[in-house]
């Protein structure tokens, strides 16, 4: 203590103590005024003293509209319809709804087409696509869709995930939304397989390109004309009329198809050209 007292008789007692404006650290601007500057603030304009961040992904749940997702696909923040509800955590990513889901499945009412069936997205548009698919040639996540990554790769493009994602229901449809590429100026195909624990193919829906129109295989007498553009290919257990199940393009006439009785199954999208898949819808 004497030591501090003849420091303060040699210079200013506030710079010994630390009390100076020079010693002392200046508090950051805090536009929320929660006492956390907005340097370290993980929310800046919403109050959140205690900082809490569940899924630790850098935004305070007090401004997170997915606070239980980590990592999001889409980001945290990823909002397409604009009702608040994060993508990752919406349950009509592309309607404005307020999450009501009279069935308990994966979609919401008003997205819904029915109270009854249960409705799964395997994904409304890739944020990232992520390790539950195996990849055959360069993919990316653009535009909120599964999109090639310009080629030709030698081999096609295929993007296969064997989690099941038909169990073996006695009726199930699955819906694959895709971007019809332009015109291409030799043959070419693209469409979707189900394929079993192995990663093989048991069924197929395929587009082909060959002169000036695109076929859809198995079954169809004549060639159909599917112009570019969103496009969606069904797949289902339904018979028509006969053992085989179907697939068609939506508005197009019916393609019988047999497959062997395996389940479960998962999926495989492929393209022998740079192709974007928008979504794909599993009905059970």
């Amino acid at each position: 203590m004497r030591s501090a007292l003849i420091a303060c008789a040699l210079v200013a007692c506030n710079q010994v103590w630390g009390l100076d404006s020079t010693n002392a650290q200046e508090p950051g601007p805090d536009r929320d005024g929660d006492t956390v500057s907005d340097e370290f603030d993980n929310c800046v304009d919403i109050p959140n003293a205690t900082q809490t961040d569940d899924d630790d992904d850098g935004f305070g749940n007090a401004c997170d509209d997915c606070p239980d997702c980590a990592p999001c696909d889409h980001g945290p923040q990823h909002d397409e319809d604009g009702d608040s509800f994060a993508d990752d955590c919406d349950n009509c990513p592309t309607v404005k709804n307020n999450q009501a889901n009279a069935d308990g499945d994966d979609l919401g009412d008003d997205c819904d087409a029915s109270a009854t069936l249960q409705r799964r997205k395997l994904f409304d548009g890739f944020g990232t696509i992520d390790s539950t698919w195996a990849r055959l040639g360069p993919w990316d996540a653009v535009g909120d869709a599964a999109a090639t990554v310009e080629g030709p790769h030698p081999l096609g493009y295929r993007l296969t995930r064997v989690e099941p994602i038909i169990t073996g229901q006695s009726t199930w449809t699955m819906e694959i939304v895709f971007d019809v590429p332009a015109a291409p100026e030799h043959a070419d195909s693209l469409g979707g397989y189900l394929v079993n624990q192995g990663g093989d193919a048991v069924w197929a829906c395929t587009l082909y390109y060959d002169t000036s129109m695109w076929t859809l295989t198995h079954g169809i007498p004549d060639p159909i004309t599917v112009a570019p553009g969103e496009t969606k290919m069904i797949l289902s257990s339904q018979r028509n009329g006969t053992t085989d199940r179907y697939c068609t393009v939506a508005g197009k006439e019916k393609s019988n198809l047999a497959f062997g009785e395996t389940y479960p199954l998962g999926v495989e999208l492929w393209t022998n050209r740079p192709s974007r898949f928008l979504y794909i819808e599993v009905i059970e």
